[in-house]
């Protein structure tokens, strides 16, 4: 988390999306029913919205959950040449999931360009079902790095604020940003592990 992600992954569609209307393409951005952050709006920890950009740029938000994502995906990629995908590590919470998700994403990578931003590890450094294959299987990746909210170094990891912890729903809603989670490196999340 706080590594940019989102941010990179709008600049990613700002940037193909001036492409758009020369080439008669379309580029679709699907987003995670989970995500109720900001009113459900497309921003950024940075706190850049990009919805009035999205507006502008003729650019769809769809809204998917684990249940419907491979329905969906199929759905508004037919007729799309760009498909961007956030917070991919939504959309599998099991391995028999991850796989029908990844075969979907697979399928439509035929003839187009799909970008997914997703964190690899939740807070207790468990890996996300979704995040092995889709990099295995992906023609580039590029990670992305925060820095340690305590030592400032490279951070690869999320830790729960201790505060988080608290709230009665804790586990049943990851979803947060920083008044949930903040960037530890390796050293750093052992020594609170």
């Amino acid at each position: 988390m706080f590594a940019g992600k989102t941010s990179y992954l709008l600049r990613s569609l700002s940037a193909d999306a001036r492409c758009f209307e020369q080439r008669e393409q379309r580029g679709v951005l699907i987003r995670s029913t989970r995500d109720r952050r900001y009113g459900g709006a497309v921003v950024a920890h940075s706190g850049v919205d990009a919805s009035a950009t999205l507006r502008e740029l003729s650019v769809p938000i769809v809204y998917a959950d684990e249940n419907n994502f491979v329905a969906k995906l199929t759905s508004c990629a037919h007729d799309a040449n760009f498909v961007y995908v956030d917070e991919l590590q939504f959309f599998a919470n099991d391995v028999p999931t991850a796989e029908r998700v990844c075969d979907a994403l697979r399928t439509l990578s035929c003839g187009k360009m799909i970008i997914c931003a997703g964190l690899d590890y939740d807070y207790a450094r468990k890996p996300f079902p979704i995040m092995a294959p889709m990099i295995a299987s992906a023609n580039a990746v590029e990670r992305l790095h925060a820095r340690c909210s305590i030592c400032g170094r490279s951070a690869q990891y999320t830790a729960r604020k201790r505060s988080a912890f608290a709230t009665a729903n804790a586990e049943d809603d990851p979803v947060g940003g920083a008044e949930k989670y903040e960037p530890r490196c390796a050293d750093c999340h052992h020594a609170i592990a």
